[in-house]
């Protein structure tokens, strides 16, 4: 199984997430009681407190989030490790991706970062404000990358 050693995107979140609780105590806490951050790979990785809730983990630099999927619920599917879909499970709550068929160029939005990459498999990241920037940001850069 993955296991990450640091959070880079928000599926290396949703795995930190799904990871079984270490007491009983643990497994009754929520993103809310880590508001300080989640201890990975020797990093201290803070929430952001205005957006993170119960069931919303949102780092406090807005490089990835993921959601709550409760049981029997559908999730969004982008999983790093084989997750039940119907599980109550954590998973990656935004994200948007285009490639330009088999060229290696393209743009994946994770959240509120948009990276681009080209053909040489080169890439460059930007961390919007909010997640519409983000989303804007990505839908300019696809259709300029499409033309």
């Amino acid at each position: 199984m993955y296991v990450p050693s640091s959070i880079a995107t928000s599926l290396d979140l949703a795995v930190i997430l799904n990871a079984p609780p270490a007491t009983e105590a643990d497994a009754r806490e929520t993103p809310r009681d880590w508001l300080a951050g989640i201890f990975v790979g020797g990093k201290l990785y803070p929430l952001d407190p205005d957006v993170t809730t119960e069931t919303l983990a949102v780092l406090a630099d807005g490089t990835a989030a993921a959601e709550f999927s409760p049981e029997g619920t559908p999730c969004h599917g982008r999983h790093r490790a084989e997750v039940e879909r119907l599980a109550a499970h954590w998973c990656v709550t935004e994200g948007q991706e285009w490639s330009d068929g088999d060229d290696l160029r393209g743009v994946i939005r994770d959240w509120r970062s948009v990276t681009i990459f080209d053909a040489e498999g080169r890439g460059t990241t930007t961390l919007l404000p909010s997640v519409d920037d983000a989303k804007a940001a990505f839908r300019a850069a696809a259709a300029r990358l499409a033309s």
